[in-house]
């Protein structure tokens, strides 16, 4: 990564197997860049930047060596997975910047000749997706929403986002999702919610009379699961909400995941 984030365009003259990118899908990738690692400083991404030009990085204690990394420095780095193809995981990264010792000729040898400790328990999913949300405001992992999904029901039984584009105007669906946004215009008896699930945003329409009764849920819940009929023209699609549920207890491990409403 540079300091700010990179589009990288396929390269179809690259040789078979280098490419990261697939060959069915030629879509141009956006590389993240150090900029987005919070508290992390500028100078310290360029002086990485410029050491890891001429050869290959070895491992944690060498970057931050020809970078002149400190404590701090690393730390965010790790916080950010940063060291991941170095390390293998964050537990691992962590215990690696633990033993950098300082840069003298002694030391160097002594750090060079010993076997390195291996943390043999990674992070679990969820560890990760949490690291990643304080770091990074965002993960290159899974959604919460496809790990969620994996555990069973309520969240298995409900309709995707994509699964709505395949079904017919007027079906009783079951939709579930974070919410990222709530909008009630003042001259109108309705509230408008957006829940975002890992294929799609889902828009639903909300009137007074629901509103009244799930009022709770609906101003409050930060994952709701919604039962309601599927109202469908051309490729607008929304959901007439008629039963609202506050599943946001499900998302206590995936905290701190922060949603702005407006």
């Amino acid at each position: 990564s540079d300091w700010e984030s990179t589009l990288e365009i396929p390269d179809d003259n690259r040789e078979q197997g280098v490419s990261f990118f697939p060959t069915h899908s030629p879509q141009p990738a956006i590389r993240l860049g150090l900029q987005r690692i919070k508290g992390f400083r500028e100078d310290a991404a360029l002086r990485i930047i410029q050491a890891r030009t001429g050869r290959p990085i070895r491992d944690v204690q060498d970057i931050a060596t020809r970078a002149g990394l400190d404590r701090g420095d690393l730390a965010k780095l790790t916080e950010g997975g940063a060291f991941k193809q170095l390390s293998g995981h964050r537990y691992q990264s962590h215990w690696d910047i633990q033993g950098i010792l300082p840069e003298t000729p002694l030391l160097d040898h002594v750090a060079t000749q010993e076997t390195p400790y291996k943390v043999s328990r990674a992070p679990q999913e969820t560890d990760d997706l949490h690291a990643d949300y304080t770091s990074l405001g965002l993960t290159l992992g899974r959604h919460p929403m496809a790990i969620l999904r994996d555990r069973g029901e309520p969240i298995s039984a409900c309709n995707t986002g994509k699964d709505l584009e395949g079904f017919n105007h007027g079906r009783v669906v079951q939709v579930s999702g974070i919410v990222t946004g709530r909008q009630r215009p003042s001259s109108a008896g309705v509230l408008f919610l957006t829940l975002e699930d890992e294929t799609n945003n889902v828009n639903i329409v909300v009137w007074t009379r629901i509103l009244e009764k799930y009022r709770a849920a609906i101003i409050q819940g930060k994952l709701l699961l919604i039962k309601g009929v599927l109202e469908k023209q051309d490729s607008v699609i929304h959901v007439i909400a008629g039963h609202v549920e506050d599943l946001s207890h499900y998302l206590e491990h995936f905290t701190p995941i922060s949603r702005d409403f407006r």
